[in-house]
């Protein structure tokens, strides 16, 4: 299967939108469910050229036969103190779960993180039981240095959340 990285575009946004409607209803890992992800189109768009340019804020897709497959975008505040300080997020829709989308976004967006000569750290959230998605951060470096008790709230149960970074 020929998978491609690249940086989202604002023609993206359409794609965008309907690739975290679908991926909302496929796990219980991520941070909304179905019906939840309460963004439009025209609010991607609004989005997309917010971050256009940013240093530290952009998005990647891993594309499949002209499809958004997965997705991965940091994160980070203007301010100087922190500016230096990123979030990242991932999602691959989950019929190409296992297939190595999931690492090459990861390996894309840390090199593209490396490339800005400004950002030193980046930080996610992992339900504390999707021990694959932890191995694969594991892989690529990252280390568990907090947790949040009680955080993800699914299916009437409470799960607690590990915070993981890497420093570049």
């Amino acid at each position: 299967m020929n998978i491609q990285i690249r940086k989202v575009t604002i023609n993206d946004a359409k794609q965008i939108v309907d690739y975290c409607n679908q991926v909302a209803g496929e796990s219980d890992n991520m941070s909304f469910g179905v019906g939840e992800f309460g963004i439009t189109y025209e609010q991607e768009v609004e989005f997309l050229k917010s971050i256009e340019g940013s240093i530290n804020n952009f998005m990647m897709v891993a594309i499949a036969n002209n499809q958004i497959i997965g997705l991965t975008n940091i994160s980070g505040s203007s301010r100087p103190r922190i500016i230096h300080n990123v979030d990242l997020g991932i999602s691959v829709k989950q019929e190409y779960w296992g297939l190595g989308v999931g690492s090459k976004l990861l390996d894309s967006m840390i090199e593209e993180c490396q490339k800005t000569g400004l950002i030193r750290n980046i930080h996610l959230l992992v339900v504390a039981d999707n021990t694959k998605a932890i191995g694969l951060y594991k892989k690529y470096g990252f280390k568990q240095v907090g947790s949040y008790a009680n955080y993800h709230f699914v299916n009437e149960q409470y799960k607690d959340l590990l915070i993981m970074e890497k420093i570049l």
